[in-house]
């Protein structure tokens, strides 16, 4: 019969090196329970926390251990999630291996131990790239009636709005426009108006046609001095075009613009499905990071994986046999990962249980924007959580384009060591046969599954399956930092095949040897637009370099 202690003892070997020090399931504190019947084995373990969702990372890895020992019958293997994890768990040689101190409180903390202290104005990045543009605010003194306006050509509006807002968009690039989006603040002054989403009207000059546009006020029930508009422009190359914002109009009878397009939105809170023409996206249901992304226009591509299942280990065949990772990864598998910062551990938005804030902008007929921010977490969470480094990512969706834009700030509240940040990394199974690629006003380079090395950072990366000429390219329009000693630099990046994966990652900040003391007011953001397309269509993968070049030179805006 085997002996209940000398589970224990096979269980304290089954370790994970990936802490650092190893450290086994017992030292970290996942088993709760051990019974032994005759010869089977039945065994009570926990996860960290809910973000952990891979749960045969653990429970596969625990029953095959136990296999090992002479004797054993069968093995069965429970997760449970009540009472939850705390980190009183630890034992002294996994506080010790995490590097806990003396006067720590139960849950421990970060500390600040290197000795190269990286200054905050001196600390010069290795590159950054701008936009040409910003969005327009009209402001709340910007502002004319529309009954002075000339009656010929906007005297069937009278009636309704009473304030005009008027503003110019120029196309300064020698580049036609179709359907490109156009970001407006909208500040009104007191009393012109209650309900900007029903209210507000968009007209072009030389048209009386409404144009399609999407309001959004700051928050329900809040303040209506202040909006959001979003529309897509048409403009030829080199034209100036002018657009009026009517608005002001307190009647019962004017009601928010009933529109619909190829937009849709399904599910609850940060948990959300976005479809258009193009694609059709899916978020993490833990904490909303992309997880998946079906093309939708040509039917031949789908990049994700599969949801996990949530079965208890009682038999063999339940059985996948997974090697432990408990210290590295577990989170719900993404296809896209960053930003996130690591010394000694990573600390990452998508080992979030679930978003500490977010914001949803969704309903309308022109785009669908989600907001996530807070503080990441190590995957050990709640143990050493942080308040140093606060991390906001934002996907924005729109109707009728084949693309979606991620915007992502990291800033440091606190002194902290860090050693490395990752940023824009993209993770997809076997999906690709080839690396798409491209330099700053440079041409289309394909290449094999192994990308190339770059000795300047590239203006697109991406790949394509060459039997069906399905393409998925990543488009950095802008980036910057400050308090990052040579953030951005072109070595710390890559582009190819991990474990038969196609993998892009980028390393925007990578410390020489060793963590940096990164200084409270430092921060490091980018903004990028994700692109689907198919090579076999007009253009070919020109399409993704003139997409880039539209992109990195937006519509510019200005009041009028």
């Amino acid at each position: 019969m085997i002996a209940e202690e000398a589970v224990w003892e096979q269980l304290k070997e089954l370790k994970d090196s990936m802490f650092g020090t190893p450290l086994s399931v017992v030292d970290v504190g996942l088993v709760y329970e051990v019974k032994v019947t005759e010869d089977d084995v039945h065994v009570v373990v926990t996860l960290f926390n809910r973000g952990h969702v891979q749960i045969n990372s653990l429970t596969s890895a625990v029953r095959q251990k136990i296999l090992g020992m002479e004797g054993v019958g069968e093995v069965k293997v429970e997760c449970a999630w009540e009472p939850a994890w705390t980190p009183d768990r630890l034992n002294v040689s996994a506080r010790q291996a995490l590097r806990f101190e003396e006067g720590d409180p139960p849950e421990g903390k970060l500390h600040v131990r290197s000795e190269k202290a990286a200054s905050l104005d001196g600390s010069v990045a290795y590159d950054e790239r701008t936009l040409d543009s910003s969005p327009l605010l009209l402001a709340k003194d910007t502002w004319g009636k529309v009954a002075d306006l000339p009656g010929d050509r906007f005297g069937r509006w009278r009636g309704g709005g009473r304030y005009f807002k008027r503003f110019d968009l120029t196309e300064t690039r020698g580049l036609g426009r179709s359907a490109e989006p156009v970001h407006l603040e909208v500040a009104f002054a007191t009393g012109q108006i209650l309900d900007p989403e029903a209210e507000i009207r968009l007209l072009a000059e030389g048209s009386d046609t409404e144009l399609r546009c999407q309001v959004n006020s700051p928050a329900p029930g809040g303040s209506t001095d202040r909006c959001t508009v979003v529309f897509l422009a048409d403009l030829r190359p080199h034209e100036r075009k002018t657009f009026y914002l009517l608005y002001g109009n307190p009647s019962p009878a004017c009601w928010a613009p009933s529109e619909r397009s190829d937009l849709i939105v399904s599910g609850r809170g940060y948990a959300l499905e976005i479809e258009n023409d193009f694609y059709r996206a899916r978020l993490s249901p833990v904490m909303g990071q992309l997880r998946n992304l079906e093309f939708r226009r040509w039917g031949h591509t789908s990049l994700g994986w599969e949801d996990p299942t949530p079965i208890d280990l009682t038999n063999a065949t339940n059985d996948p046999a997974r090697a432990l990772d408990i210290a590295w990864h577990g989170e719900d598998s993404c296809i896209h990962w960053n930003p996130d910062f690591s010394d000694q551990l990573r600390y990452r938005i998508t080992n979030w249980p679930e978003p500490p804030n977010y914001t949803v902008v969704k309903g309308g007929s022109v785009y669908t924007r989600i907001s996530r921010w807070g503080y990441p977490v190590c995957p050990v969470y709640p143990a050493l959580p942080q308040t140093a480094v606060a991390i906001e990512v934002t996907y924005t969706f729109y109707s009728g384009l084949p693309y979606f834009t991620m915007e992502s700030r990291l800033d440091v509240e606190e002194e902290v060591d860090i050693n490395v940040i990752r940023n824009d990394e993209w993770l997809f199974r076997k999906a690709f046969s080839h690396t798409v690629s491209m330099m700053d006003g440079g041409e289309i380079s394909v290449d094999g599954a192994d990308g190339p090395s770059f000795d300047e950072n590239p203006a697109l990366v991406g790949f394509v399956q060459e039997d069906n000429g399905d393409a998925f390219a990543s488009l950095n329009l802008s980036y910057d930092s400050r308090g990052f000693p040579g953030a951005y630099h072109p070595k710390d990046r890559g582009l190819g095949t991990i474990h038969d994966n196609r993998i892009w990652v980028r390393w925007a900040f990578h410390a020489d040897g060793g963590a940096h003391t990164i200084q409270p007011g430092a921060t490091l953001g980018e903004y990028n637009a994700y692109l689907v397309y198919n090579a076999g269509e007009e253009g070919g993968h020109n399409q993704a370099r003139e997409r880039y070049n539209l992109l990195r030179h937006p519509l510019k805006a200005t009041a009028s």
